[in-house]
């Protein structure tokens, strides 16, 4: 619906809040920034969700439809960054990131009386994805409510992986999950 889009977009703007603790630093401009920032944001769409969906999508287009991806979740990005300003020109610290994706695919395993493609539920991939990353800012524009920086940060990213499969519905309509 054009309400969904409309969050969708909001969100994929990465939305940052920052809190200013005590202390600050004097700047060239007779404005004093804060010693210390702690930076909440929220991303809509990651690196590794894209590669994953990019996966899907040729997956499915190569496997001439025998595959099908089912299910192609993300929660998003959710990011904490600490800054302490050393210098006026000079703030190091970090930033930790976390994103929960699902990726399934179905398998074909033959037609109906239609002779449309019937497909069985295949495992999903429950992704969850941690990234590291030491930062330096570099901040050269800024007033009290104003801020322009450059930041350069390196990092790692982490990557947990569960696999869950129906196994089955028993006579009851109980299902089966096994997880990998």
């Amino acid at each position: 619906s054009m309400k969904n889009q409309i969050a969708a977009a909001l969100l994929t703007l990465a939305v940052s809040v920052q809190l200013s603790a005590r202390g600050s630093v004097a700047a060239n401009t007779g404005y004093e920034l804060p010693a210390n920032e702690l930076s909440l944001s929220y991303g809509r769409v990651g690196v590794p969700s894209f590669i994953y969906t990019m996966g899907g999508v040729l997956g499915t287009a190569f496997t001439g439809g025998f595959a099908k991806m089912s299910t192609c979740v993300s929660t998003g990005i959710v990011g904490l960054e600490y800054m302490r300003s050393v210098h006026p020109h000079v703030a190091v610290g970090g930033l930790v990131t976390y994103e929960d994706y699902l990726l399934g695919f179905d398998s074909r395993t033959g037609k109906d009386a239609e002779g449309k493609a019937v497909y069985s539920k295949g495992p999903v991939q429950n992704h969850h994805i941690f990234t590291v990353m030491p930062a330096v800012k570099f901040p050269w524009f800024s007033r009290p409510h104003v801020s322009m920086y450059s930041k350069l940060g390196v990092g790692m990213e982490f990557m947990y992986s569960l696999e869950v499969s129906v196994s089955g519905v028993d006579e009851d309509g109980n299902t089966h999950v096994d997880a990998v």
